[in-house]
């Protein structure tokens, strides 16, 4: 009689917490669902990118235009970002060519959307080796700041890691097959990160604050410095002249307890030729923000207006008539 109580209980406990909860609520932990790994399939070396020829993606998996487009009649820009250069009907990418070509160059611009949802500059540094560096390229940007810096406070604390790498290489398959599937063990992970073990590696830096900004303010400058050794020294466009590189520092509401380490970091991004800081663009109006990073359209239009400005004045590309 206990036996079949035991059961049945059990049977319910799995349809409540599993069917009802995990398929019909959708609670529990986001990872490896369909819409995550249209927008995360792992990619050798880069982790992951968007899944390739999936509605508007590319061969190479990147949302718009691929590299069938690159031609010796347009100025071509690759444009690196996380989810905030993926995400909108009308991408910031695309906001940014629209307002470039609204006057007539020796050259029309030619932009390349190669944002990823929550790629970091550690991986578009691989995606661009291993995807573009023989590819006749004028410009190459990367726009973020968010990802490199902020996400190691909420999900992989390791500088430079993609955020979802410990449950990739170093959670246990069993316990992520749980975390997948059981929403109750799922809403423990997502707020506590109990299950996994993840949040032990992370009390293991939170345990040094100082140390682990340090760490990630040196990663963050030290991956631009890198990109641009490489874009600079190794890509050529279509005239053998060397390609060249620059990396926007985007605007994002900083947490309380980063804002001294990216007051900081501001002001060394100033020792570098390549770095545009635009974080302080909106001056505290949050109206322009739909979260702490992702803007509405208004907002990525005035972005792209001050980083077209930067594109212009960088590359050479004469306005022949407005």
């Amino acid at each position: 009689m206990i036996k079949k109580a035991v059961i049945y209980f059990l049977v319910i406990f799995i349809i409540v917490d599993v069917i009802v909860g995990r398929f019909i609520l959708h609670l529990g932990f986001d990872y490896n669902t369909k819409e995550y790994t249209i927008q995360r399939l792992n990619v050798p070396y880069i982790e992951f990118t968007g899944n390739p020829n999936y509605k508007e993606h590319n061969t190479l998996g990147y949302k718009g235009k691929g590299i069938e487009s690159i031609t010796d009649s347009t100025y071509t820009i690759l444009f690196f970002a996380g989810s905030t250069g993926y995400y909108g009907d009308t991408t910031l990418p695309q906001f940014i060519e629209i307002e470039l070509n609204k006057n007539k160059h020796s050259k029309p611009y030619n932009i390349l959307n190669c944002s990823v949802v929550s790629a970091n500059h550690n991986q578009h540094l691989h995606a661009l080796v291993e995807q573009f560096l023989t590819k006749k390229i004028d410009l190459v940007i990367f726009y973020g700041g968010y990802n490199e810096l902020i996400n190691p406070l909420y999900y992989d604390p390791r500088a430079g890691y993609p955020f979802n790498y410990y449950y990739k290489n170093d959670c246990n398959p069993f316990i992520l097959s749980l975390l997948k599937y059981s929403s109750i063990l799922g809403e423990i992970e997502r707020r506590h990160y109990a299950i996994s073990g993840l949040r032990k590696l992370r009390k293991q830096y939170e345990s040094n604050t100082k140390q682990w900004y340090d760490a990630i303010s040196k990663n963050y400058l030290d991956v631009m410095q890198k990109s641009s050794i490489i874009v600079t020294h190794c890509m050529t466009n279509c005239v053998q002249k060397p390609t060249q590189f620059i990396c926007i520092h985007q605007p994002f509401q900083v947490p309380e307890q980063f804002k001294s380490t990216e007051i900081n970091i501001r002001n060394q991004l100033k020792n570098y030729g390549y770095t545009y800081d635009i974080s302080d663009i909106f001056k505290n109006q949050s109206s322009y923000f739909i979260d702490d990073v992702h803007l509405n359209n208004a907002g990525n239009k005035i972005v792209a207006q001050r980083i077209s400005k930067i594109i212009e004045s960088v590359s050479k590309n004469a306005v022949v008539s407005k």
